[in-house]
C-alpha cells in the first residue's frame, strides 16, 4: 500500500524531508560516536553528494564523498557512482567493489546488475566465470547460455527442462536457450505433459494451448486434457478418456471443473467412475473434496466425510457449512480439522457448546470437550481467541512482551546494518532501508531483532516497525505492533465524533499502519486511507473546506475526515461495527447488499460469509485491533457488544 522513495528521485526528496526526518531520528540516542549536529551535517552533505552525482558534477561529488568517508551511508555513495557505469566496470574492479560492500544489500544488487550487463553485452566467459546460483529465471537462463557457448552443450541442455516446465511464460532472455533445446529434440511427451499440467492448474489456458504443439504420441490425450479444462462437460463421456494415468488425470481435472456448475450431476458421475477406474489416493481425495465443496456451496447434502478429502478440502467444506448455518454438519467437519489453528478451535468449540444440550442427553461429555477447545483458542491473541474468551466469559489474553524485556542486550553499536537502516530512513531512501531490514532480519537473534525494531519505532518509521515485528516472528512486541502516534489529534477527533479512541487507532493501524504518506492501488490516501471522492463528500457533510489530494496526507485533515466518516457509518448501521467496518472497506452499497436476508444471523457467521476475502479479513482485523488497543488502555470491553451478536 505504501510507496518508498524511488532511487532516481531520492535527491530531490531528501532536502524536503530532512527537517522532519532528522528531528525524528535525532529524538533517540545516536548509536555511534557522531553528535546530533555532526549527523545532521552528514545527512545534508549526503543529499548534496547525490544531487551532484545526478547532475554529473563529479568533482563536487568526489569532494563530498571524501568528507563522508566515516558516515554509515558512505558505501551507498560508492554504489550510486558505480551503478552509473556498471556496464563498463572490469572484473577486477567489480571484485574490489563487492569486497568493500560485503554484507550490504546494495553491493549484491550492483554485482547482479554487472553480471546481467556481461550477458547482455555478449561477454559470456566473464558471466560464466563469476556466476553464482540465484533464484532468478533470467540469470539462470543467461548462465545456461554461457555454459552452452563455453562448449559444455550437453550439460547446459540437460538443465533446461526445469526452467521450461513452468506454469507461466518465462523471460525473453530464455527464448534463445529454449530454441536450441527444442531444436535438439529435448522436449518429449513427459516434459510437455508436466508443463501442460502446471499451466492448466494455474489457469493459464492460453499457455496450455501453446504447449499442445509439442506432443507426439500423447497428442490426443493432451488435447482432451485441455478440452476438459475449457469444456468440462465432456466428462459425461468417460469412454473418451483412456484408462491409464494420463487419461485418469485429464478426467479428474475435468470432473473438478465440471462440479463448479453441475455439482449433483458430477457427484453422480464420480460415484460411478471412482469404482471403475484406478485413480490414485491423492486424486480421489482431491476430486471428492472439490465435489463436496461444490455441493455445499449449492446447498446440497455434502455426502462425503472429512476422511475422504484433503485437509485443505475439509477446511473449505467446513467454512461453507458455517456460512450456511448448517451447524450439525459443520461440527462434524470442524472436529476433523487440525486444531493448531484457533479458527477451527473456536468454531468447533462454539458449535459443540451450542449443540451440547442435545449431545449431553446422549451422555457423551460434549460440553466439556467444547470448553476445552474454546479454552485452547482463548490463549491466542487473535480475532478467534478474543471471541473464544468472550464465549467462555473470561478475560482476553494479550501475551505482551514489555519493552524492558526486549530492551536488554548489548545495543546496536556493533551493527553497521542497523545504523545504515536508520540513516537511509533519515535521508528518505525507504527502498534501500527496507532492503537493509530484509537482509538483517535473517541474521540476528530475537533479542537483537527486538532492539532494531525498537529503534525503527523510536525514530518514527512506525509502519515498517509494525511489519518488521510480524516478519521477524516477534508478535508479542505490542508496543511496537500497536503504537499510538499523533495522540492529540486522534484523541481530539475521537472526542468530537463521540467514537472510541481505540476504534480510530484500529482503523488506521489496518488501513495504513500509520504511514501518513500511504497510497493504495485504488488511490486511497493517508492514515485512514480516504478516497478523494469520499473525503470531499465528508467535507461537505461537516461543512469543512474541500480537501485536495495532497491535503489527505496531512494527519490533521485525514483523521478529522476519516473519523467523521466512521461516525456517519456508526449512525447509519446503529453502532454495529461489523457492518460499519465492512462498509468502510468495501462501500456502503456492498455492506447493505451482504446484510440483506441475513437478519438474525450470528455476526461471526456473517463475517465468514463476506464474499471478498480482503473485506472479510479486514473486518476481523479491525475488530481484533480495537480490542487490543482497548485492553492496552486498561479497559475490558466485550469483543462484540450485545447489539452486535446478531445481524439486525
Amino acid at each position: 500500500m505504501t510507496r518508498g522513495t524511488p532511487l532516481g528521485a531520492a535527491a530531490a526528496g531528501i532536502r524536503r524531508l530532512l527537517p522532519l526526518l532528522v528531528s525524528l531520528a535525532a529524538s533517540v540516542a545516536v548509536a555511534d560516536n557522531a553528535t546530533h549536529q555532526d549527523r545532521y551535517e552528514q545527512r545534508m552533505a549526503y543529499a548534496d553528494a547525490v544531487r551532484a552525482l545526478e547532475a554529473r558534477r563529479l568533482a563536487d561529488f568526489r569532494k563530498l564523498q571524501d568528507r563522508l568517508a566515516d558516515y554509515p551511508l558512505a558505501p551507498y555513495l560508492v554504489w550510486r557512482e558505480a551503478a552509473r557505469r556498471v556496464g563498463s566496470i572490469r572484473p577486477a574492479e567489480m571484485g574490489e567493489l563487492r569486497e568493500s560492500m560485503q554484507g550490504i544489500p546494495a553491493g549484491e544488487r550492483l554485482f547482479r546488475s554487472w553480471l546481467r550487463a556481461q550477458a547482455q553485452s555478449g561477454r559470456w566467459s566473464t558471466y560464466l566465470a563469476h556466476y553464482e546460483p540465484v533464484d532468478d529465471a533470467t540469470m539462470r537462463c543467461y548462465h545456461l547460455r554461457a555454459l552452452y557457448r563455453s562448449g559444455e552443450r550437453e550439460a547446459a541442455l540437460d538443465r533446461v527442462r526445469d526452467l521450461w516446465v513452468s506454469p507461466v511464460s518465462q523471460p525473453k532472455a530464455c527464448d534463445p536457450l529454449f530454441d536450441v533445446w527444442r531444436n535438439a529434440g529435448r522436449i518429449d511427451d513427459e516434459t510437455a505433459w508436466a508443463r501442460l499440467t502446471a499451466a492448466l492448474e494455474a489457469g493459464q489456458t492460453g499457455l496450455g494451448r501453446y504447449i499442445l504443439r509439442f506432443f507426439q504420441e500423447d497428442a490426443d490425450v493432451a488435447r482432451l486434457y485441455h478440452e476438459a479444462h475449457t469444456r468440462p462437460s465432456i466428462v459425461a463421456r468417460a469412454d473418451r478418456f483412456a484408462r491409464d494415468a494420463k487419461g485418469n488425470q485429464a478426467l479428474a481435472h475435468g470432473l473438478m471443473r465440471h462440479s463448479r456448475r453441475h455439482p449433483r450431476d458430477t457427484r453422480a458421475l464420480w460415484h460411478d467412475y471412482r469404482d471403475q477406474r484406478d485413480f490414485d489416493d491423492e486424486t480421489r481425495r482431491k476430486v471428492t473434496g472439490a465435489i463436496a465443496l461444490s455441493n455445499a456451496k449449492a446447498g446440497n447434502d455434502v455426502q462425503a466425510s472429512p476422511a475422504e478429502v484433503t485437509t485443505e478440502g475439509a477446511r473449505e467444506v467446513a467454512l461453507q457449512l458455517i456460512r450456511d448455518l448448517r451447524w450439525r454438519d459443520a461440527l462434524v467437519w470442524t472436529a476433523a480439522l487440525p486444531h493448531e489453528d484457533e479458527r477451527w478451535l473456536y468454531w468447533h468449540g462454539r458449535l459443540a457448546l451450542d449443540l451440547a444440550p442435545e449431545a449431553s442427553a446422549a451422555g457423551d461429555g460434549a460440553e466439556s470437550a467444547a470448553r476445552v477447545a474454546l479454552q485452547a483458542a482463548a490463549q491466542k491473541r487473535s480475532y478467534y481467541g478474543f471471541l473464544a474468551a468472550q464465549r467462555l466469559g473470561i478475560e482476553s489474553r494479550l501475551n505482551e512482551q514489555r519493552p524492558e524485556e526486549a530492551g536488554s542486550g548489548n545495543g546496536l553499536q556493533d551493527l553497521p546494518a542497523a545504523l545504515r537502516l536508520v540513516e537511509l530512513y533519515a535521508v528518505g531512501d525507504l527502498v534501500n532501508a527496507r532492503r537493509e531490514w530484509n537482509a538483517l532480519k535473517g541474521s540476528l537473534d530475537d533479542e537483537r531483532l527486538a532492539l532494531v525494531l525498537e529503534r525503527m519505532h523510536e525514530v518514527g518509521w512506525i509502519n515498517q516497525a509494525i511489519a518488521g515485528a510480524w516478519q521477524a516472528q516477534l508478535p508479542d512486541l505490542l508496543h511496537v505492533r500497536f503504537p499510538q502516534p499523533f495522540p492529540e489529534i486522534y484523541r481530539r477527533h475521537a472526542f468530537t465524533t463521540n467514537l472510541p479512541h481505540p476504534m480510530l487507532l484500529a482503523v488506521s493501524r489496518q488501513e495504513s499502519a500509520f504511514d501518513h504518506r500511504a497510497v493504495s492501488r485504488a488511490g486511497a490516501r493517508g492514515l485512514m486511507q480516504l478516497m478523494p471522492a469520499t473525503a470531499r463528500i465528508v467535507a461537505r457533510r461537516i461543512r469543512a473546506a474541500r480537501p485536495s489530494e495532497a491535503d489527505l496526507f496531512d494527519p490533521e485533515v485525514n483523521i478529522r475526515l476519516g473519523s467523521n466518516h466512521l461516525a456517519f457509518l456508526m449512525d447509519r448501521y446503529d453502532g454495529h461495527r461489523a457492518l460499519v467496518f465492512a462498509a468502510y472497506n468495501a462501500g456502503e452499497h456492498r455492506s447493505d447488499r451482504w446484510k440483506r436476508k441475513a437478519s438474525g444471523m450470528p455476526t461471526e457467521a456473517w463475517i465468514e460469509r463476506i464474499p471478498f476475502r480482503e473485506t472479510r479479513d479486514y473486518v476481523k482485523s479491525v475488530l481484533a485491533f480495537q480490542h487490543v488497543y482497548a485492553l492496552r488502555a486498561g479497559t475490558s470491553p466485550p469483543m462484540l457488544a450485545d447489539h452486535e451478536l446478531l445481524i439486525p
